[in-house]
């Protein structure tokens, strides 16, 4: 079984998702492949064709200067999404493999990216915006990110599950029986 953990940037999905028993559970963080395709050289051409040179460091792409440029402009960030969300949809596409074991795919863009459509369930994490920002490493980035995100009522018309994550020791436990009872 597939199971999609979406929700806003911050709610703590892979936190939650990493205190899964391992053995159960194949983890595909949406992140991760991303970041893996920003060392695609042909995605680093095609964004130095698109917001220059000032993305880069040393010849990689520099996200925190990256992230700035396109989450303050709605444009940008879909020329972005334009470029890596079709080779993060290959990538995941190419991890899922059938065995034993059930895969979370976890990430706040899976409808955006268009991988709703493998999940067999699709789980919606949301935390209060107070704790969201207390945990964060960076509370700015975070409202920032939130600005040019899907809203709360958005990731709920779209999950077929939702829980709410206080990051603290019953969220775990609660999570842990929560995806026990839907799997």
């Amino acid at each position: 079984m597939i199971l999609g953990v979406t929700g806003r940037a911050g709610v703590g999905k892979s936190f939650l998702c990493h205190h899964l028993p391992n053995e159960r559970f194949d983890l595909i963080e949406l992140d991760l492949v991303g970041h893996e395709v920003l060392i695609d050289p042909s995605v680093k051409m095609q964004l130095k064709a698109h917001f220059g040179d000032s993305i880069f460091q040393n010849n990689d792409i520099d996200r925190h200067v990256l992230g700035q440029l396109v989450f303050s402009n709605k444009e940008r960030l879909s020329q972005l999404n334009a470029i890596v969300h079709p080779m993060i949809y290959q990538r995941v596409m190419a991890q899922l493999r059938p065995n034993n074991r059930h895969t979370l795919l976890i990430g706040a863009l899976i409808d955006e990216i268009g991988l709703s459509d493998v999940c067999d369930r699709l789980i919606g994490i949301d935390a209060p915006i107070d704790l969201i920002r207390q945990f964060a490493s960076d509370p700015d980035r975070i409202d920032l990110i939130h600005r040019n995100q899907r809203n709360v009522n958005a990731y709920s018309q779209s999950v077929s599950h939702s829980f709410m994550n206080r990051f603290d020791d019953s969220s775990i436990e609660s999570w842990a029986s929560f995806v026990t009872e839907i799997i």
